[in-house]
């Protein structure tokens, strides 16, 4: 067998949780392990497109593992010390261009449009930039993201954003001829699985492969704590990015839930409620117990915002059970329920296709999609 075990000994195995019961209230990640002979993925419990969506991703990730870190590595990495471990501060590339590379090549290959892979990227930039720490500098997690377990997420969130900024850059800077993907090319060709690179030399030596303008990039926004600069790089492909923005979306009925300790359930602040939320009829010291029936709680509240929201089309009818005192000081559960409908809401890290770019944009998008 030449040391390879045929297809039939491979194990492929799936592992899926509901994130919406209670015991599993804490877990919202995913992810998956590639090993020479089985693959584990856990994932979390969808209809049946979402799931083969997230595969598609996972799988795509993981397999893009044959080029970074597999090819492409420091020292750290190529010898590591499993009793003693030292970690590399090149998790923008092991990782980050894993994850961005993930989303960009199903774009290439027209198994997504240029809306999902907007969308997915969208996401990134919200979770990056609402649940961490976006002064951090990315080397720093990355040379101490055994011991900053919390901030690891942020390695798929920002580190993807990372190259995604810089893949942009290049090709502005190259006129459409040089990308992160010709970048990666070089550095497979001069470095390889037998020869990891030198973890202090890795940004310039990628500098005398591009420009000098590179090199600022990295000071600034990877070994530096400065927020990468969406704004700029995302308005040259025609995409705005905006850090705060008013618009009308769908909502629970308020803005900011407040929270009882004793009764450990998200509290309504009449102050707080939008349109919406009085039609629903909350009423000032309101509990949310259930949202269409399920229960919610401190924790798998946000799961709601990010999934549950997003999902409305305008056609439902949301139900709220809440738990609201009555005259002896008790509490009593109460139905609410209202057809959804979009309301004024302030969002953050807003990111939108402009309608109408301009010949300069469209041209450098089209270069950078590889059109």
């Amino acid at each position: 067998m030449n040391g390879q075990l045929p297809v039939d000994k491979y194990a492929f195995i799936i592992y899926l949780f509901d994130p919406m019961q209670e015991r599993n209230a804490a877990i919202f990640g995913a992810g998956a392990l590639e090993h020479n002979s089985s693959s584990v993925y856990f994932m979390p419990v969808q209809q049946e497109q979402d799931l083969l969506k997230s595969m598609a991703d996972v799988a795509s990730h993981e397999f893009l593992h044959i080029i970074t870190p597999l090819n492409i590595h420091s020292e750290e990495i190529g010898y590591f010390d499993f009793q003693h471990p030292k970690m590399s501060k090149h998790l923008w590339l092991y990782e980050g261009s894993t994850e961005y590379n993930a989303h960009y090549v199903q774009l290439r290959a027209g198994l997504i449009s240029f809306e999902d892979f907007i969308n997915e990227m969208k996401s990134k930039i919200k979770i990056s930039r609402t649940q961490f720490n976006d002064t951090m500098p990315f080397t720093q997690l990355s040379l101490n993201a055994l011991d900053l377990q919390n901030d690891y997420l942020n390695v798929y969130m920002k580190g993807a954003l990372i190259n995604w900024c810089l893949d942009i850059e290049l090709k502005d800077l190259s006129d459409g001829k040089y990308g992160l993907q010709e970048l990666i090319q070089d550095l497979s060709a001069r470095y390889g699985q037998d020869k990891p690179f030198k973890d202090e030399e890795l940004f310039d030596a990628i500098t005398a492969l591009t420009y000098p303008e590179i090199r600022t990039f990295f000071t600034k926004y990877v070994e530096g704590n400065e927020p990468l600069p969406l704004e700029a790089t995302l308005n040259k492909i025609g995409i705005k990015y905006s850090p705060v923005e008013k618009e009308l979306g769908y909502s629970f009925g308020f803005s900011k839930p407040g929270f009882d300790y004793e009764q450990g359930k998200l509290k309504i602040d009449a102050n707080n409620l939008d349109d919406f939320g009085k039609e629903l009829g909350y009423k000032d010291g309101d509990l949310i117990s259930k949202i269409d029936g399920v229960e919610v709680s401190f924790k798998t509240f946000k799961f709601f915002k990010d999934y549950y929201l997003p999902s409305l089309s305008g056609d439902e009818t949301m139900t709220i059970e809440v738990l609201r005192k009555n005259k002896k000081g008790k509490y009593k559960a109460k139905q609410l329920s209202a057809k959804v409908r979009k309301v004024d809401t302030v969002a953050s890290h807003v990111t939108k296709i402009i309608d109408k770019p301009t010949p300069e944009q469209l041209k450098l998008r089209n270069q950078w999609m590889d059109k």
